[in-house]
């Protein structure tokens, strides 16, 4: 009945956090987790079904203020907020993000809000749903060898793709991807 995890203490990419299940989290910011002023390292974990969805709420996954955590090989899915269903980066906030996968997330920015000077780095990253997955307001993300979701053309950035990434089964949790996938060598 609230948020899942907090790093709120000046923690560096010494604080880990491996491994884990996020689920089910609700908080205004940061269902799954939020930081705020820190730059912990997360990797390996999956955020499913958290929510920020109190009164226009920030990252239903992951919401950043003023941090920075370095994000890899996680899976955000199913998370929703008022603004980046999957992660919100707000005031200045760059976290790096490397081989992840953000599905059926909801949002402004399904998988990704960038507001006030936010400027993630992500690498290798697939953004797939149903609505546009990267919003900016305010922030330059720098955005590469990715597969992002848009109404129409490809994300700026070098190796971006926009198509079905074609999951092996989606419906029954299965994210990998098919051999005939696009963005199987892509990244």
């Amino acid at each position: 009945s609230g948020r899942v995890v907090t790093f709120s203490n000046g923690e560096t990419s010494s604080a880990k956090l491996v491994g884990f299940t996020i689920q089910n989290g609700s908080a205004q910011r940061g269902g799954g987790i939020n930081c705020n002023n820190t730059s912990p390292t997360i990797s390996n974990c999956q955020f499913l079904n958290n929510a920020a969805s109190q009164n226009g709420g920030k990252g239903g996954g992951i919401s950043n203020s003023g941090s920075s955590p370095t994000v890899t090989d996680c899976i955000f899915i199913g998370n929703s907020a008022g603004d980046g269903g999957g992660i919100s980066n707000i005031s200045e906030s760059s976290p790096t993000l490397m081989n992840c996968t953000f599905y059926n997330n909801s949002g402004f920015g399904d998988g990704i809000f960038n507001n006030n000077g936010s400027n993630p780095i992500v690498t290798n990253c697939i953004f797939w749903g149903t609505n546009d997955q990267i919003e900016n307001s305010g922030a330059t993300p720098i955005i590469t060898y990715s597969n992002v979701q848009q109404s129409s053309g490809i994300y700026s950035g070098t190796g971006n793709i926009n198509a079905d990434p074609l999951f092996v089964d989606a419906a029954n949790g299965d994210y990998s991807l098919l051999d005939y996938s696009p963005a199987i060598g892509a990244g």
